[in-house]
C-alpha cells in the first residue's frame, strides 16, 4: 500500500508546527503538504470565517508557509489560486486536487490529517491500514452517522484513510454540498455501500479548532 499522507495548511499557524513535529517524531511516514495560504500582501474578504483583510492575517500565513518549507520528510505543493482572484480554494476543493495529484503520482491511498491534531504514536495508522484492506475509507471513532445543527456528520474527516481509485470512481467532490459539510457526502456514500469503517485511534487527537482559533503558542511568538 503506497500511502500519501496529506496535510492542507491555511491560516493554521501554531497548530501546523505542533502537528508536523508530533507526526514526524512518532511515525515513519513523510508528509505531502498542500499550501493553501495567500501570496505575500494579498488579502481576501473572507476565508474560513476569518477577516482576510487584516495585515496580521497575511503575516501569519506567510510564517506558516515559510515553516513548512524547512521541515524534514515533507514535500510542499503550492495550491493554485482561483481564476477570479477573490478567494482561496476551500478545503474540499484542495482535497479534490490532492486525490487527482496523488493518483497521478502513483499513490493508491491517501491518509488525510489536519493541522489541529497531535500524534503520540503510530498505532492509529496500523489500525487504519488493516481496516482499509477490505474497505474504501476508514475514519476514527465516534461513528456518528447523524444530523445536527451544522449538517450531516458521518464521522470526522480527520483522520481518514482512503482508497484513491475507488473514491475517484464515486465522481463526488469533497466540497460542502447543502447540509453536507466537507467530505461528508463521500463518507455517507461509503457508509451506504458498506465501505466505511472506524478505528479507536487512541494515539491521535483532533482538537477540532482548525483556522477558527489561534493555537496558544501564537500569542508567545507574535503580537496580534
Amino acid at each position: 500500500m503506497k500511502i500519501a499522507t496529506v496535510l492542507i495548511t491555511h491560516f493554521t499557524y501554531g497548530w501546523t508546527q505542533h502537528c508536523i513535529q508530533s507526526f514526524l517524531a512518532n511515525t515513519k511516514h513523510s508528509l505531502i503538504i498542500f499550501d493553501n495560504n495567500p501570496p505575500p500582501n494579498k488579502y481576501y474578504r473572507n476565508t474560513r470565517k476569518q477577516a482576510g483583510k487584516k495585515q496580521i492575517w497575511n503575516q501569519l500565513c506567510q510564517l506558516e508557509s515559510q515553516y513548512i518549507r524547512q521541515c524534514p520528510r515533507t514535500h510542499v505543493i503550492d495550491v493554485p489560486k482561483p481564476k477570479d482572484d477573490k478567494r482561496l480554494f476551500t478545503h474540499g476543493e484542495v482535497l479534490d486536487l490532492a486525490f487527482r495529484w496523488s493518483k497521478a503520482e502513483g499513490f493508491d491511498s491517501i491518509l488525510h490529517i489536519e493541522p489541529d491534531c497531535l500524534v503520540s504514536g503510530s498505532e492509529w495508522i496500523r489500525e487504519m491500514q488493516e481496516k482499509l484492506e477490505t474497505k474504501w475509507a476508514v475514519g476514527k471513532k465516534p461513528y456518528m452517522n447523524r444530523s445536527h445543527g451544522k449538517g450531516i456528520i458521518i464521522c470526522s474527516l480527520c483522520p481518514t484513510l482512503w482508497r484513491i481509485q475507488e473514491i475517484l470512481d464515486l465522481s463526488t467532490s469533497f466540497e460542502k454540498d447543502g447540509r453536507y459539510n466537507t467530505g461528508q457526502k463521500i463518507l455517507e456514500s461509503c457508509h451506504n455501500l458498506g465501505q466505511l469503517d472506524v478505528v479507536n485511534g487512541n494515539d491521535f487527537k483532533h482538537f477540532w479548532h482548525g483556522s477558527r482559533y489561534h493555537h496558544p503558542d501564537v500569542f508567545k511568538t507574535i503580537k496580534l
